[in-house]
């Protein structure tokens, strides 16, 4: 018998694309699987880009059906590091690279753009302040942003440059840009990522990028579990594709052939 699994990722990686596959074929129980059809041609026809975070349907990880002796599908978005640590099971962490995550988070209005964000979140000045007023001494003045630190008295520009962090925001064109700049050291593969898939990436079974999931049917995650594809799988990759503008699925890597 297969094991139950968790499927983990942060924001606007293709979670629930690939929580869907996984539930079409038909292997895995979850709360949505009675109307699984539904709730996927529901969740999926989205006419807005901006709205497709209004259209989803939530597993209950709760959810238990004595009479249902498949193994659990566990659904985790943004997974706290120590939670998904002690987690039993097989253990799925999906991830994209960090500028195409900056991307579909942007076009789909999803967790780093939700539109329930504090906005000036977005803002690479109010990042630098957080840092000054961290560091500051009581003596030094006030600073509201990274280009009023140029007119600091030299004492105070010499102590900012001892600071890596100081010279990732002057190297910084906007707070995309920083974020990039400042997890330089945060990789999976060749892949520059959001700083916390680290820890969950080290603690998961498997380890699988949206672009390779998509590019391949899902044949790298499906030979991975032992189970095969069907029409209804590929049919929603496509339309997943298709809920996309063609420039930023080459922006992001994804193969634009079948569209």
């Amino acid at each position: 018998m297969k094991n139950n699994i968790h499927l983990g990722y942060f924001g606007a990686s293709g979670g629930f694309l690939v929580l869907h596959l996984l539930l079409l074929s038909g292997e895995y129980s979850s709360s949505l699987n009675d109307h699984l059809d539904t709730i996927i041609q529901q969740q999926w026809n989205i006419k807005n880009h901006l709205d497709w975070k209004d259209r989803e349907v939530w597993p209950d990880n709760n959810f238990s059906d004595p009479a249902d002796h498949r193994p659990k599908l566990f659904f985790h978005m943004n997974p706290d590091a120590n939670h998904w640590k002690i987690l039993s099971n097989r253990k799925l962490f999906l991830y994209t690279d960090l500028k195409s995550q900056l991307a579909l988070s942007k076009y789909k209005r999803a967790f780093f753009y939700n539109k329930n964000n504090d906005l000036k979140t977005l803002d690479i000045n109010y990042h630098f302040v957080q840092f000054y007023n961290n560091i500051k001494d009581s003596s030094w003045p006030d600073c509201n942003s990274i280009s009023d630190s140029f007119w600091l008295d030299n004492q105070i520009q010499q102590e900012l440059n001892k600071y890596p962090d100081y010279k990732d925001f002057l190297s910084s064109s906007s707070w995309e840009h920083w974020m990039i700049i400042k997890s330089k050291n945060y990789s999976i593969g060749k892949d520059t990522v959001y700083d916390k898939c680290i820890d969950i990436a080290n603690n998961s079974n498997g380890i699988f990028k949206l672009q390779d999931i998509v590019n391949s049917n899902g044949s790298v995650l499906f030979d991975y579990l032992g189970i095969a594809s069907n029409k209804k799988q590929i049919e929603l990759i496509h339309h997943w594709k298709s809920l996309h503008t063609r420039n930023l699925l080459e922006q992001i890597g994804i193969d634009v052939q079948q569209i």
